[in-house]
């Protein structure tokens, strides 16, 4: 006799989000098309008709078959195709406490991701059946049932699309300013070293940039960017204790112009420069 068993033990999945709301729609005269965000991230699938996906990069043509990836603080709309075509539909799930990332930094947080699965379609159209007919029939366990098919349906795009899906290591708050500030110091923190600017952040989170400072204030007690000098001095004493760098290269490896730039913060948020902290460290280890 043989036995093979696998154990779970100790996994840790990463499936982890809020399912929101499921919603479907169908284009009909009342359709304002008007350019919106929400503050958590939508799964669209195109279950009729045809017309146009618009994002603040590009108009995309969709059609039955095409699915769309939104994620948070992402402008977006959709568009029917006028008559004689048939008027678009689509169903809708929104996610909180997740987003969705390609290999491409650059894009992270800020964009959409459309796809047109044609023959794989029937698949999503099998799960959200499943999902109508539980929410539908409302039986025992149906809100279990319905995040079952959510579940796989995730599954499946990530596995058919190679994106990653990326949670967040804190809960998001309900109100929308934190969740803001909790996407810009999450970028801050992954992209120190470029040569951020206030007017970046706005542009790229889609926020004016006097709201971003006040949520930044009420929230994390300090402007964004006396958020950005705090994490690039924290990385600088890192790379000062950690390795042999100079102070020089200290602060080009941590987004400073200059060690000049370097020692102006530092000492700010220190009390020491750079050298003084270095050869202190170094002391300390000897």
């Amino acid at each position: 006799m043989s036995n093979e068993i696998l154990s779970f033990r100790n996994q840790t999945f990463q499936l982890n989000y809020k399912l929101l709301s499921y919603d479907k729609s169908k284009y009909e005269n009342d359709w304002t098309g008007v350019s919106h965000s929400h503050p958590h991230s939508e799964i669209i699938f195109v279950t009729g008709g045809g017309g146009y996906f618009v994002d603040h990069e590009k108009k995309h043509r969709i059609s039955t078959g095409s699915v769309i990836l939104t994620n948070p603080y992402v402008p977006h709309t959709e568009l029917s195709l006028p008559a004689p075509y048939d008027p678009l539909e689509y169903t809708v799930i929104s996610l909180g406490d997740i987003y969705f990332s390609s290999e491409d930094e650059d894009q992270l947080f800020t964009r959409s991701f459309v796809y047109d699965f044609g023959s794989r379609f029937p698949e999503f159209k099998a799960h959200l059946s499943r999902i109508d007919a539980e929410i539908g029939g409302k039986k025992s366990l149906w809100q279990t049932a319905v995040l079952t098919s959510v579940n796989e349906l995730l599954i499946l795009i990530l596995r058919l699309t190679g994106l990653n899906n990326m949670r967040t290591e804190e809960p998001l708050s309900p109100k929308a300013a934190e969740q803001t500030v909790w996407f810009v110091k999450r970028y801050m923190e992954l992209y120190f070293v470029r040569n951020i600017t206030l007017d970046e952040l706005a542009d790229k989170f889609f926020v004016n940039k006097y709201y971003l400072i006040r949520a930044f204030r009420q929230t994390v007690g300090c402007t964004p960017m006396q958020y950005l000098q705090k994490i690039r001095v924290s990385q600088a004493k890192e790379l000062l204790t950690n390795t042999d760098m100079s102070v020089t290269q200290v602060a080009v490896q941590t987004g400073f112009a200059s060690a000049s730039h370097l020692a102006q913060f530092f000492r700010r948020y220190t009390g020491e420069t750079p050298s003084a902290f270095a050869k202190k460290r170094g002391q300390q280890e000897n």
